[in-house]
Formats: structure tokens, C-alpha cells, sequence
């Protein structure tokens, strides 16, 4: 290579533009960095209110349990426990005798007729104790009153009745004859009886809280 043509390649490297030359042409950013960093966002903090609501939130679930825990065990001391007379015990027809008779009136367990069930919910006609008797063993609590019950507890014994059986449905309420009920309002569930001379609404919810799906036959869910 001549020295005239050294000359010439070097001046023509040296016109190179260096990269701190360039110039930006207009809406053309700087290619400064071609790793784009994304930006990362900020943590938000608690807000205070809804720590104060979730504590509020278990506060009440916490009360509710304890509120219902006490009324269970205290509605339990008050009301009268049998002896179990036996599960499973199954009469043919509502015209066969009791084997055994029952031990507490109304009947708290025993015989009964094994393919007949009562409908749950208010009956408004006496329902044969061979017959309830099965309800009580599936689970079932059952609201007897005195078929001379006055209207207004009649009324409000009955808004009660459908008010509970929205928590559980394994609720009877029937009447009963004068001579074969010894208060006005008379509660069952199996080997539970809890009688009452008035339609007692805390007492009667926290007897059905307390005992429905306890029967031996696990027909129903419980509340507690």
C-alpha cells in the first residue's frame, strides 16, 4: 500500500462520527439505555379502618359464640333430661302397643312407628306421639302447646316457629290436648324436655340452638 493511500484511509477513520456527536433528530429519543427499567410500585400501607372493621368483624363472630355457648349449656341446666329408652325402637301402626311406655310426657324417646314421619314445620292438628317421636330421633325439636292457648301467644308463638325453622327446618310445632300437656308450652328433643308457662321467645330459640340435630339419627344439621 502507497503512503498516499495510508494517508487516505486514515483521515477517513478519523471522520467517523463519535458516539458523543450523535444529535437526536426531532421525536427521537437518546438511546441512553437499552434496558428499559419498569418501575416498580409502591407498597400501599393498611388502611386503617379496615384493620378496625376485621377486628370488629371477629369480635362479633367471637361474642355470638360465646353468647351462644352460654345460653346452650345454661337453657340445658334448666330444662329436664330422661333416660334414653332406646333407638330404633319401631312399632308397625299407631293402633300397636307401646312395648314400652313412654317415660316423660310428651315422649322424649321410645317406640314408634319406624315408616311414618310427621311434616316439619306447623301442624295445626295434634300430631300422634308415634309419629313425633320419630321426628325428635332424627334430630328434630318439637313445640307443643295447649290447644287453649290464647291468640296472641298463639301468634306469636307461630312467628317464631317459622323464624327458627329459617335456620334449620327440622322443627314440629303442633297442638295438644289440655288434658295431655301439663303448661301452656311444652318443648322435646331427644331425652330434652323444657316446659314453659309462656311463650318464652329466648328460651324457646336457645332450647332449638341447643338441641336440633342432636338426635341419635343424624337426619339434621346442627347449630351448635
Amino acid at each position: 500500500m502507497s503512503n498516499k493511500q495510508s494517508r487516505n484511509n486514515k483521515q477517513s477513520g478519523n471522520n467517523k462520527p463519535k458516539p458523543s456527536q450523535l444529535i437526536n433528530q426531532p421525536g427521537t429519543p437518546r438511546p441512553e439505555n437499552p434496558t428499559r427499567k419498569v418501575p416498580v410500585p409502591a407498597k400501599k400501607g393498611f388502611n386503617t379502618w379496615m384493620i378496625v372493621g376485621a377486628v370488629a368483624v371477629v369480635a362479633l363472630f367471637v361474642g355470638l359464640f360465646v353468647m351462644r355457648s352460654s345460653g346452650s349449656s345454661s337453657i340445658l341446666s334448666e330444662a329436664k333430661q330422661f333416660a334414653d329408652l332406646g333407638q330404633g325402637l319401631h312399632t308397625q301402626t299407631i293402633d300397636d302397643e307401646l312395648p314400652i311406655p313412654y317415660n316423660s310426657n310428651p315422649p322424649t324417646s321410645g317406640y314408634h312407628v319406624g315408616s311414618m314421619i310427621s311434616p316439619w314445620g306447623i301442624q295445626k292438628e295434634p300430631v300422634s306421639d308415634k309419629v313425633s317421636t320419630h321426628n325428635i330421633e332424627h334430630g328434630g325439636v318439637i313445640i307443643f302447646y295447649k290447644q287453649s292457648l290464647d291468640a296472641d301467644s298463639l301468634a306469636k308463638l307461630d312467628s317464631l316457629a317459622r323464624e327458627l325453622q329459617r335456620q334449620n327446618q327440622c322443627l314440629l310445632m303442633t297442638s295438644r290436648p289440655d288434658d295431655q300437656i301439663d303448661h301452656p308450652v311444652v318443648l322435646t328433643a331427644w331425652n330434652y324436655m323444657l316446659s314453659l308457662d309462656r311463650v318464652d321467645t329466648a328460651k324457646i330459640t336457645q332450647f332449638f340452638v341447643a338441641l336440633v340435630g342432636k338426635g341419635p339419627e343424624k337426619f339434621c344439621t346442627p347449630l351448635s
